[in-house]
């Protein structure tokens, strides 16, 4: 019993193997990339950077009889405050499949993005707090209008503020920063990815490497 046992086993180790090679799928770098955009493709807008700005807005209003100032009895005067969230990014929408191009020759990558901007500036209600209010002898205190036209004009300077902010500037270094990690991970080596924003400054080692190519 035990020859034929060994006997047995040995015959089936010298079967010949039927069994298939595996077929091996190669992804390509421009597969991958494709990839990477089809993830961006139901994304509207891309935020990078967000600011918090703490304003103060101040109200003022005087009463005159004829040319002549009342003084402190005929002025009143109103404070608020509010934080405003200010985020910065580029916008998806401006940004497609054609703006992604691969040299394959020399195993780059040159990706241009949108400039980016404001995308958004959100003042809570609920952060929007009066301060102080002070209302001389002959006046009354500050109405409905008055109010949100101060209000108005408050949003108004914000927007002057955030004018004077490096926000874009700062929003772009941080989308660069994570096109460049994602590229990166998906196999290209640093020195070989080129990201841009808008025209300015174009790729000269592309250009360089098509003519070659040519």
């Amino acid at each position: 019993m035990k020859i034929r046992i060994l006997l047995l086993l040995v015959g089936i180790a010298l079967l010949p193997c039927s069994c298939s090679e595996p077929t091996i799928e190669r992804v390509t770098l421009q597969d991958r990339v494709s990839s990477m955009y089809s993830d961006f493709s139901d994304i509207a807008e891309l935020g990078t950077v967000e600011y918090t700005v703490k304003q103060v807005i101040r109200g003022k209003s005087h009463t005159k009889i004829g040319e002549r100032s009342l003084g402190s009895v005929g002025e009143k005067s109103i404070l608020f405050g509010w934080m405003a969230y200010v985020k910065a990014g580029i916008d998806l929408n401006e940004f497609s499949e054609d703006d992604i191009e691969i040299n394959e020759k020399t195993q780059s990558v040159y990706v241009t993005l949108p400039h980016a901007k404001i995308l958004s500036v959100n003042i809570p209600p609920d952060s929007i707090k009066e301060i102080y209010h002070r209302e001389g002898a002959f006046r009354g205190k500050f109405d409905a209008i008055e109010r949100d036209n101060i209000l108005d004009e408050g949003q108004d300077r914000l927007n002057e503020i955030i004018k004077t902010l490096s926000i874009q500037s700062e929003a772009e270094a941080n989308t660069k920063l994570l096109f460049e990690d994602m590229l990166a991970q998906m196999g290209f080596e640093r020195q070989n990815i080129h990201v841009r924003f808008g025209e300015e400054n174009g790729f000269e080692e592309k250009m360089t490497s098509k003519t070659e190519e040519l």
